[in-house]
């Protein structure tokens, strides 16, 4: 049955209807019209018992003509008439309730609608709109439940995956459930974290898998210590990785084995500084127990023994000198560098006292430097005990921690880092008891923005319970007791706040876009932050825009048909083309532009592929004409004829053909000899094993005699070995990077520069190979400790030039680099020599080549292995060129990391 909305209408119909169903029943009789009373009454009484009302009163009245004062005929219209004005009534009454019904429907307040449908049921059982309705509302609301679990489901299921850190799968189902009941605030809230967390995660996994590639490679060249702080780094990105715990795991003792022997090289080397040789020696036996494996110690030793024996070799010289060094150093009190050369002195004569006595005055001298610092003692705790006053606990520590390095034995530092601790541990309960309130505030913040007031109330009270200072808990709970106070005024703004939308949603059906806006924005302005409102004018904006945009694309796709069709006449496929396509992406289900853009689809194909031959065609003419002038005939006709396969009716290659004929016909008699001269080239070649021009030779061979098995077998041994030479050269190249991937691994970047530069040789056409010399040499230039010199100058042939700077720090010494860039100004390659050292004299030196090419060349040697580079404070450089002139535009000393 049809909803209805106005009373005075359904009166109007429902009379109309009488008289329609009077009519037709009038039509019926008239067709069966009863000949006398006794069948009137009859067929009366028989439609009566159907309930047939109209049928039945229309034979009565029939009746009644026979007779007309029939009582019987009067009291049975009398009671059709009543049965007919209930009915209507009924029917009244029942669109009354499917009106509400359909109100409540549209206000999506099911309870209620479906309790009118049912009072509707009541009345009329078996109506098929009423029926209908309360089975959608049952299906919406076992809709609802089941929506109600899936989204609890899923939200349950994206908690679970957040905690796991699980942020993929975790947002995947936080969107599933925001699919199921949008707009949800805190699940948005929840999407957006989970977003970030995820781009956090990401970039970690990356950060992760750069520092494990950076553990393998360390770990390549066993240096397990380095391996591991680079797999620490990837366990902290990356948590609960098993494969990144089983390596620091299987790499940990070893790490900690080299730590031990790196700090006894440092020792030893501190002590070889000092020239305590024998000291420094006992620690290199040492540290070469722990890293047998390492050379290093055993180098030392050797070094240790070979210094020792060369100072012997001019005892009492040596000896004086030692003692005259030490003296002076020690007037000047440079006692660490004194005591060095008493070291050298007794390592010389180690019965001799005077240096014994001399080392025992400077540790009595430091001994008084630490008595001095034991005096400030008191200082040093009563500065840790005002920092203590003041809360600064970690200032504190460190003080204290001090004092006891001093006395070590005082327990009041003790006591005090203890109270520290306990302090510490008070402000962790504080700071629990903080996180505690905030979460209770946070829960009942969200709770009383969703509305649920009661449940907020509770919260800010538990939150008031902890911290009864706070006010912000007091003022919530006075705001929430004022809100539910005023409820009852609520509920009448909620009353006449949908009226307006039960009459703004009339206004939508009925098509009246612009009354229901306004209708819309009344329910608004006594709902300003309602939702729905605003989601409906927007419905209605949307609506109204769609329209327009339906006619500018009506507009654009007829001016894009009408270009495509003038284009098309001036035979511009192209632009044709993209008229129509742009045509099909406005209007995608019109067959008129689809039909046009395949049409001219064909078109171009066809030209396409008519360019293509002519390509096809042309090219296989240029290499017959090739072959024809290099006079290599069977080739030559052998291209004509693939031409003539592609354009059968060419006259040009048909005539080439036929010249061809003849020359070969002339030529048959030289056939042999061209086949064997052929083959005498290629086999000379082969033996050469220049393979690649032996098969050429070969294929031409073929060519003349196609019958003949041995070119084609040998163009077949050659194919082969030629893979095998690039097979072998992709080894050596693979070798060779792999070599200088592991001396670039371990900063040894001079032998990593020779291996990629040997590497670049075998396989000329890779870029890896520069890629990193050009990275290394960036590198260097970029860690730079000083420029000795920085504006090109020129050295001629023979010239010696020395340059100065400043001594380094000892602790870069080690990892130095020097980086010169310098060009040939002569014809021929030769050598520059480079020594360097200090005001005591020449300490070492290197040797690079220059080639002959008039280019600058960028060199890089590693001095900071040579032990007189780090152990000496080197000052001076010196440049001889020994074949040539030579500019040298830099000489930087660079450092690695």
């Amino acid at each position: 049955m049809r909803k209805t909305t106005i009373k005075p209408v359904k009166i109007i119909i429902a009379f109309f209807l009488i008289f329609l169903w009077g009519m037709m029943a009038a039509s019926t009789v008239k067709a069966q019209v009863a000949k006398t009373y006794d069948e009137a009454i009859r067929m009366g009484d028989k439609n009566s018992k159907q309930k047939k009302w109209l049928d039945a009163k229309a034979y009565y009245q029939m009746a009644l003509k026979f007779k007309k004062k029939d009582t019987y005929a009067l009291k049975q219209v009398e009671a059709i008439v009543k049965k007919l004005n209930a009915q209507m009534a009924l029917e009244e009454k029942y669109s009354d309730l499917i009106d509400r019904a359909d109100d409540f429907f549209d206000q999506k307040e099911f309870d209620a609608a479906l309790k009118q449908y049912k009072a509707a049921l009541a009345l009329i059982p078996n109506d098929d709109y009423a029926q209908g309705k309360v089975k959608e509302i049952v299906k919406i609301k076992k809709d609802k439940q089941e929506n109600q679990a899936l989204f609890k489901k899923k939200l349950s299921d994206g908690e679970l995956f957040f905690q796991q850190r699980k942020y993929e799968k975790a947002l995947t189902a936080f969107q599933n459930a925001n699919a199921i009941f949008p707009n949800q605030e805190h699940l948005n809230q929840k999407i957006k974290k989970t977003k970030i967390l995820l781009a956090k995660q990401k970039v970690d996994i990356k950060k992760a898998d750069k520092e494990t590639m950076m553990a393998d490679r360390y770990l390549l060249i066993k240096n397990y210590t380095l391996a591991l702080v680079h797999y620490q780094k990837a366990d902290s990105l990356l948590p609960n990785n098993p494969n990144i715990a089983l390596k620091i795991n299987e790499i940990k003792p070893k790490a900690e084995k080299q730590q031990a022997y790196n700090k006894k090289t440092e020792e030893a080397d501190n002590l070889y500084i000092a020239k305590n040789y024998l000291a420094a020696r006992a620690q290199y036996n040492e540290a070469s127990k722990l890293w047998p494996e390492n050379s290093y110690p055993s180098e030392m030793v050797s070094k240790i023994d070979g210094q020792i024996n060369k100072q012997k070799l001019h005892l009492e010289k040596n000896y004086r000198l030692a003692i005259a060094q030490a003296d002076s150093l020690y007037t000047r009190k440079e006692y660490d560098n004194a005591k060095a050369e008493y070291n050298l002195a007794l390592t010389l004569k180690p019965s001799e006292k005077y240096p014994q006595q001399q080392l025992q005055k400077i540790k009595l001298y430091y001994t008084e430097q630490k008595q001095i610092l034991e005096k400030n003692y008191h200082s040093i705790v009563a500065s840790a005990d005002s920092l203590f006053n003041l809360s600064k606990f970690k200032e504190a520590s460190e003080k204290y921690n001090l004092a006891l390095q001093v006395k070590p034995d005082d327990p009041y530092p003790v006591k005090q880092l203890a109270s520290i601790k306990t302090a510490l541990k008070k402000r962790a309960a504080e700071q629990q008891i903080t996180l505690k309130y905030q979460s209770l505030v946070a829960k009942a913040d969200l709770l009383f923005d969703s509305g649920q007031y009661h449940l907020s109330l509770n919260k800010y009270q538990e939150a008031r319970a902890l911290k009864s200072s706070e006010t912000y808990p007091k003022e919530k709970i006075k705001k929430i007791n004022a809100i539910l106070t005023h409820l009852e005024e609520q509920k009448v703004l909620d009353k006449k706040y949908k009226n307006q939308m039960v009459l703004a949603t009339r206004l939508v059906k009925e098509k009246k876009y612009q009354t229901a806006k306004k209708t819309f924005h009344s329910a608004l302005a006594i709902k300003p932050d309602a939702s729905l409102p605003k989601q409906k004018i927007a419905e209605i904006d949307s609506l109204l825009a769609v329209k327009a945009a339906q006619e500018k694309t009506d507009k654009a796709y007829q001016n894009a048909i009408h270009t495509g069709d003038s284009l098309l006449s001036a035979l511009q496929y192209e632009n044709a083309l993209a008229s129509y396509t742009a045509a099909t992406k406005l209007k995608p289900d019109e067959k008129y532009a689809r039909q046009k853009l395949q049409s001219v689809a064909k078109i171009m194909a066809a030209i396409a592929k008519e360019k293509q031959t002519k390509e096809a065609y042309d090219q296989s003419i240029r290499t017959a004409d090739q072959w024809l002038k290099d006079k290599k005939y069977e080739l030559a006709k052998t291209a004509y004829q693939k031409a003539l396969t592609i354009k059968a009716g060419e006259a040009y290659p048909k005539q080439k053909i036929g010249a061809i004929d003849k020359i070969l016909v002339r030529l048959e008699k030289e056939k042999e000899q061209r086949y064997q001269q052929a083959m005498t080239q290629a086999e000379n070649l082969f033996s050469q094993k220049s393979y690649t021009k032996a098969l050429i030779q070969y294929k031409v061979a073929s060519s003349i005699e196609p019958n003949q098995p041995e070119p084609i077998q040998q163009i077949d041994r050659c194919n082969g070995f030629i893979a095998v030479q690039i097979k072998k050269l992709k080894t050596e190249y693979n070798l060779a990077v792999a070599d200088a991937d592991k001396f670039y691994a371990a900063k040894i970047y001079d032998r990593a520069i020779k291996a990629y530069e040997r590497a670049g040789k075998i396989k000329p056409d890779e870029t890896y190979p520069s890629e990193m010399i050009a990275k290394i040499t960036r590198f260097i230039e970029t860690n730079a400790i000083t420029d000795v010199i920085k504006e090109p100058l020129t050295i001629a042939k023979g010239e010696t030039k020395k340059f100065t700077f400043d001594p380094l720090p000892i602790k870069v010494r080690k990892s130095n680099y020097l980086l010169v860039k310098a060009k040939n100004k002569g014809k021929e390659s030769f050598k520059i020599m480079f020594t360097f050292g200090s005001k005591k004299g020449k300490n070492g030196g290197f040797v690079v080549q220059i080639p002959n090419d008039n280019k600058s060349h960028d060199f890089i040697v590693r001095v900071g292995n040579q032990y007189k580079w780090f152990s000496d404070d080197n000052n001076w450089i010196a440049i001889y060129p020994e074949g040539g002139a030579i500019e040298i535009s830099l000489l930087r000393i660079s450092k690695s990391n």
